[in-house]
């Protein structure tokens, strides 16, 4: 972290640049610009650029975290992370932290290069594409499974998710919920084997929290997840979660675009599911597979209808209806059926 990235904050903060240019040329380093750059929802975006002695310029990225605490918890996870595992990772990476200044709610990071998945998918799932488009949807959804699949065996634990008492919880959360959604979760919930929940034996593992099209940025082939703000929402978590959330909210790119049909849909979540499948790192039967999918379905669905940050779905007519759509699917139809 550099020496004077907190100092250069608080003069931010203050919207004092000349003092910033100062400290940077006191410091032997040539000032170039600081920009704000961006102001989205509750966070405002800072480019920093420093060029060094070899006049390499070094650009660094920082978030305005005002609906943080002080503690700085994604920063915390994003400097364990980054010490234990993606600093000498070439083809897999999280945003480099460099530092957490709590007196500003500002988060430092190295600015991540690429191209966003979600604008991606928007683009080569417009009608007319070709068969090279496809190829390269196919292409970068792979390597965004493949940075999950390496960040879920690197957190690979040694004990368990605890599924029964996930069951329990999921059962208390459908008596709560609306008359709206009520009969149609107690109809999920009816299609889980209890058996297959007790002899569930999958790992637990560490988790973005936020694992969806629109935080993944890829360039020639290297794969950056950002927005590592939901990484707290759980005490634990299982593989699939993350797996079904992103492919839930792939399905949701149908909301209000016919042209993004949720038959197309299905079928690149058909393959999402197959690709991860194919590569996972601990057996599971179809069953398996199933249970965990409509516990998950169950959670998603309680999340929703009480507003709960984590679906990241406001609550609308539109929306309803496609949450509906996607929660009566059968499973086998969703992961299994060809067209």
């Amino acid at each position: 972290m550099f020496s004077i990235e907190k100092q250069i904050y608080n003069y931010l903060m203050e919207n004092n640049k000349e003092k910033i240019k100062k400290i940077i040329i006191k410091q032997g380093y040539e000032y170039n610009k600081i920009e704000k750059f961006l102001h989205l929802k509750k966070r405002n975006f800072f480019f920093i650029d420093i060029v060094k002695s070899n006049n390499k310029v070094k650009k660094l990225f920082a978030i305005e975290k005002k609906h943080h605490n002080k503690r700085g918890p994604e920063y915390i996870i994003l400097k364990k992370h980054w010490i234990n595992h993606y600093h000498k990772n070439q083809k897999f990476l999280i945003p480099q932290p460099y530092g957490w200044i709590p007196e500003q709610k500002v988060l430092i990071v190295k600015k991540a290069e690429g191209r966003l998945l979600s604008n991606m998918l928007m683009f080569f799932l417009l009608p007319g594409i070709s068969f090279f488009a496809v190829n390269h949807i196919y292409k970068n959804l792979a390597l965004a499974v493949d940075w999950l699949i390496d960040f879920q065996k690197y957190t690979l634990q040694n004990e368990p998710f605890d599924f029964i008492n996930l069951f329990e919880e999921t059962k208390e959360r459908i008596t709560i919920l609306s008359e709206e959604w009520k009969h149609i979760t107690e109809s999920i919930f009816k299609a889980i084997d209890y058996q297959t929940i007790c002899h569930l034996t999958i790992p637990q593992v560490d988790w973005h929290g936020d694992f969806l099209h629109r935080n993944i940025l890829i360039k020639n082939n290297t794969v950056t997840v950002i927005d590592w703000e939901g990484h707290w929402k759980f005490d634990s978590l299982h593989p699939l979660f993350e797996l079904y959330r992103f492919i839930f909210n792939l399905l949701f790119l149908s909301k209000g675009k016919p042209i993004y049909s949720l038959k197309k849909l299905k079928k690149i979540s058909r393959w999402i599911f197959c690709y991860y499948t194919n590569k996972i790192y601990f057996p599971l039967k179809h069953e398996d597979y199933k249970a965990v999918y409509y516990l998950f379905l169950i959670f998603l669905i309680y999340n929703y209808d009480k507003q709960i940050r984590g679906l990241s779905l406001i609550q609308s007519r539109r929306n309803t209806e496609l949450m509906k759509n996607i929660s009566e699917i059968p499973f086998e139809e969703l992961f299994y059926e060809k067209d």
